[in-house]
């Protein structure tokens, strides 16, 4: 196991006759679930919006390098954020003496105590492995060793493992809900009826739907820490979800003879003037009068159906270049409503899923003369371009069953009205909830989850989208939060300079209490930091201003 250089280290101490160093060890035994092969896994990059990160750069410059903040499970993007010994000890029982190096861990990863008798001489070879954890029920580590030497030194490393050898790694196991120690946890069976593979089976959900929903509670909350209002747990920031590669081959397209400029004609698209039927892997035609795609003498209509893949989680904008006239759906929205004889550029906008298949459907008719037809899309992270045959899927082939699209996080307070809708894609026909929290109850009806919360907690809701498919299923985290009517106030005394930077966050407060305001008005003498945090809830809608003073320096949070 190659250990990172012991001239980059993430937390060090020494007491009395030890010295001890935490270091981290690239995952070179144990997979990883790394569909995009850039060396880090795709559950990390979710959990913590690290799509596209380069591996081999230090996002919040804490020391330590992407790739190895994936390996140890950490935020890339808070250099507080790091595998931390937080004590040691020596005890004695007569003349036993031992050392117990305390650490805060991670699920699913393994801790190996290593030492050695000198730091002079020898290669990382002269480590010996003294004890080895991997924890799976408390992220506490204790690892107990005997002081056998007058001078030792220590060093914990941190590595995955793949327990159960099922090609998922035992700590990305525990973020989607499974058991790391049996390879078929997932309780399903495949084509033949044999026991399936977790692998194969968190791979097989994942092209149909995104990988959020496959998380585990305590995965999406960690994930939502990032922006634990916003909302929707799929987008992950605007970058691209890590998704399996997508397979469409392109839309079924209709080709009729005879066309109208009055879209309710039944010359348009009669079933008796189809003249082909066919997969077209692009739409992206210019035809002139000697490729027009039929006989009728540049009077056509042409029809294409089946369903869109997107990248990523966010707006997208949907662009139709025609000659003449053109109707675009997208998830059964109407988009683009120009049916007439034209020669244009239109462009309508919807958000989407990444990893979601939906429905779309893109009908033009060209009305004498040459003709054209061109379906791109753009969004923030993707480039205009034709829509690509991969990312589109041919009515022929069928299609998905129901997605639910709407946000998997929510938060709700004690006493306020509350109210959720579900959203789905693919042409849903029913929705449905259950384990609502005391106070809330499901409208049918209406297809939204609604009511005054009475117990806070944290709830895992079960939700669903159904199509004339299949079903969608999801798990809606939603934090009932009871504000009551104080904020929380934390004070760090012997404060080394006077900027927000310089208050221990990461360290436990010297002491905590509540108060009943947004004032600071004790004072604890020189050198100190607080901070106060709750949560506020707005009156009446509208805009707000803020102000704050302090001395020597103060922020002012809301909402992330």
């Amino acid at each position: 196991m190659a250990a990172y250089s012991l001239a980059r280290v993430i937390s060090s101490l020494r007491i009395s006759l030890l010295a001890l160093l935490l270091i981290i060890a690239p995952a070179a035994h144990a997979q990883i679930l790394d569909l995009n092969a850039n060396g880090t896994s795709d559950i990390w990059e979710l959990i913590h919006g690290a799509e596209g990160l380069d591996p081999n750069l230090d996002s919040d410059r804490d020391g330590v390098p992407n790739r190895l903040e994936a390996t140890a499970g950490t935020d890339p993007f808070d250099s507080r954020s790091v595998t931390r010994v937080s004590e040691v000890r020596l005890t004695t029982n007569g003349a036993q003496v031992t050392i117990n190096v305390i650490m805060s861990g991670t699920l699913g990863k393994r801790f190996v105590l290593e030492a050695r008798e000198s730091m002079g001489g020898g290669g990382a070879g002269s480590w010996l492995a003294t004890a080895s954890v991997i924890p799976r029920t408390n992220a506490v580590v204790t690892f107990s060793t005997p002081a056998a030497r007058w001078s030792e030194f220590f060093r914990i490393t941190v590595a995955d493992v793949d327990t159960d050898g099922d090609g998922l790694n035992d700590w990305e196991e525990y973020q989607l809900g499974l058991d790391p120690l049996s390879p078929t946890s997932n309780g399903q069976l495949d084509a033949k009826g044999m026991p399936l593979n977790d692998y194969q089976y968190i791979t097989g959900r994942w092209a149909s739907q995104p990988l959020a929903n496959l998380l585990s509670s305590s995965a999406r909350k960690q994930m939502q820490k990032r922006d634990p209002l916003c909302g929707i747990l799929a987008s992950a920031k605007a970058a691209g979800d890590a998704s399996l590669a997508p397979s469409g081959t392109g839309l079924t397209g209709e080709y009729f003879t005879n066309a109208n400029p009055t879209y309710t004609n039944i010359v348009n698209f009669n079933p008796a003037n189809r003249i082909l039927t066919t997969n077209n892997a692009v739409i992206d035609f210019i035809w002139g009068p000697a490729t027009t795609p039929n006989l009728s003498n540049g009077n056509y209509t042409v029809r294409w159906n089946g369903q869109v893949e997107p990248q990523y989680s966010e707006l997208y904008f949907f662009e139709t270049r025609s000659d003449d006239g053109v109707k675009l759906w997208v998830n059964d929205q109407l988009l683009i409503d120009r049916w007439q004889i034209q020669n244009a550029t239109l462009t309508n906008a919807i958000s989407l899923v990444a990893g979601v298949r939906y429905n779309i459907r893109l009908e033009y008719f060209n009305r004498g003369g040459g003709g054209r037809t061109r379906l791109s899309w753009f969004s923030a992270s993707q480039p205009r371009q034709v829509i690509p045959s991969n990312r589109l899927y041919p009515a022929s082939a069928g299609y998905a069953p129901g997605a639910v699209t709407s946000p998997l996080y929510a938060v709700a307070f004690v006493g306020q009205r509350f109210a959720y809708a579900i959203a789905g894609a693919n042409t849903p026909l029913n929705y449905g909830a259950s384990n609502l929290p005391p106070g809330l109850s499901y409208d049918d009806i209406n297809g939204i989850i609604v009511g005054t919360p009475a117990l806070a907690g944290n709830y895992d809701i079960s939700i669903f989208s159904s199509n004339a498919v299949g079903v969608g299923e999801a798990v809606l985290r939603l934090d009932v939060i009871d504000t009551g009517s104080s904020v929380a106030r934390e004070v760090w005394t012997g404060v080394p300079g006077t900027a927000i930077k310089d208050i221990p966050l990461h360290a436990p407060a010297s002491q905590t209490n509540n108060i009943g305001n947004l004032e600071g008005l004790t004072n604890f003498g020189d050198n100190y930091g607080e901070r106060v945090r709750g949560y506020l809830i707005a009156p009446v809608t509208g805009n707000y201003y803020f102000w704050i003073a302090g001395n020597s320096s103060a922020e002012l949070w809301i909402s992330n």
